[in-house]
Order: structure tokens, then C-alpha cells, then sequence
């Protein structure tokens, strides 16, 4: 007996459905609503290959060599002194030269998933939840106090004493002595703050210092770039969400920055695979790399910046440093 009740109404709603849908046809038959069935919504019309399109006047850079990296997983480059560059692979340390002959590789207990380096050629290495330091020769000189196990470490930056860390897992940036010693958070949430914190959907967090005492940070799932003073106070922000050239796409961009000796920033992009140049103000002044320039999976192109400006990208999909060199100025 309990059953017909619910039979009958399934029967009513079904007969209202039924109802409503002729009478939604009827209206656009005799144009009483204006419909067109036809026509498919815009959001539906996602052109990739038109979303790699470029224009030809912002591209001011051309690739002029590249070195392969012996190795399955690529992580980290950074620059050492007399045109030697550090790239991490596997559990492996590799040095070249610049025209390409490796000189030296040491190897590691685990993969540094990010490098940098400092004035006297000493290599920083993140090591997923701490840091480990090595000189040139690859003799490690010092290992730092673990993050804890939700610790990422993603990215290293380090001038003149200073040392920041961007550990993704707990969403924060360390700043250190080069002895190894905690001076103070960046990053950390509170109610009186101006900065909410870091939303960070996926492994990518980097930072970059400027010749001042500055440190630029990516808020990826903003897709911004904050700068901070070494005391973490937020200083400006910049950047926005866009498929189009002069934006950051996807969940969580840009993944890599590095800055330049003019103050410029170079960014790398996943998903809509470009690598870009800014001022230090947010306005695009020139694509380094074009996505046509990439393959449509590679993910995490770490970068470098050399003093006369050319532009070092660590390409993990085609296993190699790719160096590139600025082609037209500004007002070309």
C-alpha cells in the first residue's frame, strides 16, 4: 500500500516535465522566445592551438644553443662563477661549462628537487623537506634542520648572507643565515595581516631575490607575484588570471621566475607552455619562448638568468639547458 503513492507522484511529475518541455518548444517555434538551438555557448569554444598564437613584434629573444642533460628527471639549474652551470637530475649534481662539456657531477643521497648558489660557488640544494650544501667539488660542507613531513621544498634563493627557502608543503618561506639559521617566516597567516597567505594548488612555489633587499614570490593560485621586504612585509603585488599573452593561465602559474640584472622578471608558464619577460612592474615587455617552442606536456621549466642577460630554461621534457639570447630591443 505504501508504494502507490509514490507511484502516482513520479507519474504526476513526469506528465508536468513532459508539459513543460512541449510548451519550452512551442514558445521558440512561434519565436516567443528568442532561442537558437544551433548556436554553441562561447565558453564551449577553446581553441588551444589559437591560444598559442604570439605576435611576432613581442618576441624579442631566439634560442642559440642547448645542452643536453644526461638523466631521466630534471629539477634545478642554477649559475656558478667562469660560465659553469649546476643542474640537478636524478640524484645527481651536473656542472658544464657554457659551450656544453660537462666538467664535473656528484652525487646525492636524494634528488634536489631546486639549486642555487652563492658568491663563493657554494650549492644550495633542497632536498624535499631540508637543505644540504655542497662546494664546487661536491664535499658537502652542511646539512640543515628538517621542515617537518609536510615540508616541499620547491625553490632557493641566496645573496649576500641571505638564504630564503619556499617550502610548498607547509606553504611558507624560510629566511636563513648561509650558516643555517632561522631569522623569520614569510608568508604565515594572521588575522592582522595584509597578506592572507599562499594558495598553492600544486608543487610549484618560487622565489627570487633582487639586487636590493627584496624577495619576489609567487602566489601560484593567484597567479601573482608579490614583493616582500626581508622582514616579510608585503611591499606590491602583480599579475592576473588570463589565457591571453600578458596573463598567467591555468590553476597555478607562473611556476619558475628569475630575475635579471635590469630588474626584469622572467616567468615560466605550464599548461600554456611560454616563457615571458616583465618589468618589475607587471607591464609584458617581451616573450623569451613561445609554447610552439615546447612541447605540450613539459612542466617545470626552472630558470637563470646569466649577467649579460641571457635567459638559461631547464627543459625537463627535452632533457637539456636551453639557452637564449635577447634578439631586438624594447623599441624595435
Amino acid at each position: 500500500m505504501k508504494k502507490e503513492p509514490d507511484l502516482f507522484m513520479k507519474i504526476t511529475v513526469a506528465v508536468f516535465l513532459a508539459l513543460g518541455a512541449a510548451i519550452f518548444v512551442l514558445l521558440i517555434y512561434y519565436g516567443v522566445m528568442n532561442v537558437n538551438i544551433t548556436q554553441t555557448p562561447e565558453y564551449v569554444e577553446y581553441n588551444i592551438e589559437d591560444l598559442k598564437k604570439v605576435p611576432e613584434e613581442l618576441i624579442k629573444y631566439a634560442e642559440y644553443k642547448d645542452i643536453p642533460v644526461p638523466g631521466e628527471l630534471l629539477y634545478g639549474i642554477t649559475l656558478l662563477s667562469q660560465d659553469r652551470i649546476a643542474v640537478s637530475a636524478d640524484s645527481t649534481v651536473l656542472i658544464f661549462e657554457l659551450q656544453g662539456r660537462e666538467v664535473m657531477n656528484f652525487t646525492l643521497s636524494q634528488p634536489a628537487l631546486c639549486l642555487a648558489s652563492d658568491e663563493q660557488d657554494l650549492i644550495y640544494t633542497g632536498m624535499a623537506d631540508h637543505v644540504e650544501v655542497y662546494t664546487f667539488e661536491g664535499k658537502q660542507a652542511d646539512i640543515w634542520a628538517g621542515l617537518g613531513n609536510k615540508a616541499f621544498i620547491t625553490s632557493i634563493t641566496v645573496n649576500s648572507g641571505h638564504v630564503f627557502v619556499a617550502d610548498a608543503g607547509n606553504k611558507l618561506i624560510m629566511h636563513y643565515n648561509t650558516e643555517g639559521r632561522l631569522i623569520n617566516f614569510i608568508g604565515r597567516r594572521g588575522e592582522d595581516d595584509d597578506f592572507p597567505g599562499f594558495i598553492i594548488p600544486s608543487p610549484y612555489f618560487d622565489v627570487a631575490l633582487t639586487t636590493e633587499t627584496g624577495l619576489w614570490a609567487v602566489n601560484p593560485g593567484k597567479r601573482k607575484l608579490i614583493l616582500f621586504s626581508y622582514d616579510g612585509t608585503p611591499l606590491k603585488s602583480w599579475g592576473s588570471a588570463s589565457t591571453a599573452i600578458h596573463g598567467f593561465s591555468g590553476c597555478c602559474n607562473p611556476t619558475h621566475i628569475a630575475l635579471t640584472a635590469r630588474g626584469t622578471i622572467i616567468t615560466s608558464e605550464k599548461g600554456l607552455v611560454r616563457v615571458k619577460e616583465y618589468s618589475a612592474t607587471g607591464e609584458l615587455s617581451a616573450v623569451v619562448a613561445a609554447p610552439a617552442a615546447f612541447s605540450d606536456d613539459t612542466v617545470g621549466l626552472d630558470l637563470a638568468v646569466s649577467t649579460k642577460g641571457d635567459i638559461f630554461i631547464l627543459d625537463p621534457h627535452k632533457k637539456a639547458v636551453r639557452i637564449f639570447k635577447k634578439t631586438r630591443g624594447d623599441n624595435d
